[in-house]
């Protein structure tokens, strides 16, 4: 899948670093060039006051806030509320969030997952191509 969002910078917070390594990777591949990296919510606030980015992808259990606070932190902001963000976490917390978070993120990826399907979330994120619930679709999952 061709993105057409690409010259966006990203935040990546999550606080294992192969997680970062291998997100950072997948986001190379899939063109984007400018990636920032944060171990921690703190971190990922302090850049955000910094850079200015298009997309932030998050650990669900970033410390020492988790990721859903973090948005609602980003929220409270008006120049980071627009934003568009993903939330990464384990198979069976994605379950459980989902409902109630689907207003305030654009996605919730359960980990592991693969660059197409990080793809389908960043483009869906960014306006590169439909969100389920605009196609009909009841959804998210591929």
């Amino acid at each position: 899948m061709s993105l057409r969002s690409t010259h966006h910078r990203v935040l990546v917070a999550d606080d294992e670093p192969i997680t970062l390594l291998v997100i950072r990777k997948q986001l190379q591949s899939l063109g984007f060039q400018e990636i920032e990296t944060a171990a921690t919510a703190t971190e990922a606030l302090r850049t955000l006051r910094v850079h200015e980015f298009g997309l932030v992808i998050c650990d669900y259990m970033v410390p020492p806030i988790n990721g859903l606070d973090l948005r609602r932190v980003m929220l409270s902001n008006s120049k980071w509320a627009s934003i568009p963000f993903i939330i990464v976490t384990a198979p069976s917390t994605r379950a459980r969030i989902w409902p109630g978070c689907k207003d305030i993120v654009d996605d919730v990826l359960a980990k592991p997952f693969s660059a197409a399907r990080l793809s389908i979330a960043a483009a869906r994120a960014l306006g590169d191509m439909p969100k389920p619930e605009d196609a009909g679709m009841d959804v998210f999952e591929i």
